[in-house]
C-alpha cells in the first residue's frame, strides 16, 4: 500500500491545501536546518550591528559638545569619549558655539509651519470623501499627538545626529484610565459576546446571526459581565 501519511487532505476548490504530519511541520518550521538560519543571523547581525558604533560614537561625540563638555578624547580601550587630562593653566574656551549653532536652527526650523493637505487619490466618491474627511482630521490629529512638542524634539536631534524618526502607536498606559466593555447575550442560542465585538448600527451574533441581544449576567451572582482594560490613546515619539 502506498504511503498517503504526507499526501495533502483535500481541500475546497481555491482553498490552500491541508497537510498533515512531517509536511504540516514543515511548513511551520520551514525548509532551513540549523546551520542556515545560524548563517542567516550571522548576515543579518554583521549587516545591522557590527558598524553601528561608528555612528553611536559620532552622536555621542555631538551630544557632548552640544552640552558643553567639548575637550574629549575617544579612548575605546576606557569604553568610549574620555576628558582630556590638562593642566590647570591651560585656558578653555566657555562659549558653546555648538550649542548656539543648533538653536539657531532650531528657531529657524519652529518659524517653517507645516500643514497637510490631503487630496483624493480619483475621482471616486469614496476617495474624495476618504481625503475630505482625513483634511478635517489633521488639526485634531495634530493637537492630539502633541506634534509641536514632537516636532521641537525632532528637530533636535536632527540637527545634533542627523537622525530623527516619527514612531506612531497606541498608548495603554495605565494612567490614561480605564474602560469598561460589556457583555450581550443573544436570546436565540444564548451566547456571550464582548460588546466591543458587535459592530455596526444592527449588529449580529457570531454564532446564529440573531440580533436581540440581552445584557448577560453571572449566573452565580447575578452581576453584569465587565471586563476592564487600558485605555489607549494615540501618541507619537521622536526616536
Amino acid at each position: 500500500m502506498a504511503d498517503t501519511a504526507l499526501a495533502p487532505s483535500v481541500a475546497p476548490p481555491g482553498a490552500p491545501p491541508t497537510t498533515k504530519g512531517a509536511d504540516k511541520e514543515l511548513l511551520l518550521t520551514g525548509s532551513y536546518d540549523d546551520q542556515e538560519l545560524l548563517d542567516l543571523w550571522d548576515d543579518i547581525k554583521r549587516e545591522l550591528g557590527d558598524h553601528q558604533w561608528v555612528f553611536h560614537k559620532q552622536w555621542q561625540r555631538n551630544l557632548y559638545y552640544v552640552l558643553g563638555r567639548q575637550w574629549i578624547t575617544y579612548q575605546s580601550r576606557y569604553g568610549g569619549w574620555r576628558d582630556i587630562r590638562m593642566a590647570s593653566w591651560i585656558p578653555r574656551p566657555v562659549t558653546n558655539k555648538c550649542k548656539e549653532t543648533v538653536q539657531a536652527i532650531r528657531a529657524m526650523f519652529t518659524s517653517i509651519k507645516l500643514s497637510v493637505n490631503v487630496r483624493p487619490n480619483g475621482a471616486d466618491p469614496k476617495n474624495v470623501s476618504a481625503a475630505a474627511t482625513a483634511d478635517d482630521l489633521a488639526p485634531l490629529l495634530h493637537e492630539t499627538h502633541l506634534m509641536n512638542q514632537a516636532l521641537s524634539e525632532f528637530d533636535f536631534w536632527l540637527c545634533v545626529t542627523g537622525n530623527a524618526f516619527f514612531h506612531t502607536f497606541m498608548d495603554y498606559d495605565i494612567k490614561h484610565g480605564k474602560l469598561i466593555i460589556t457583555a450581550e447575550q443573544c436570546t436565540q442560542c444564548q451566547t456571550v459576546t464582548s460588546s466591543d465585538k458587535l459592530a455596526g448600527a444592527q449588529p449580529n451574533c457570531p454564532s446564529c446571526g440573531g440580533s436581540q441581544f440581552i445584557q448577560a449576567t453571572d449566573p452565580m451572582t447575578g452581576a453584569p459581565i465587565e471586563t476592564r482594560q487600558a485605555k489607549g490613546i494615540p501618541a507619537t515619539v521622536v526616536l
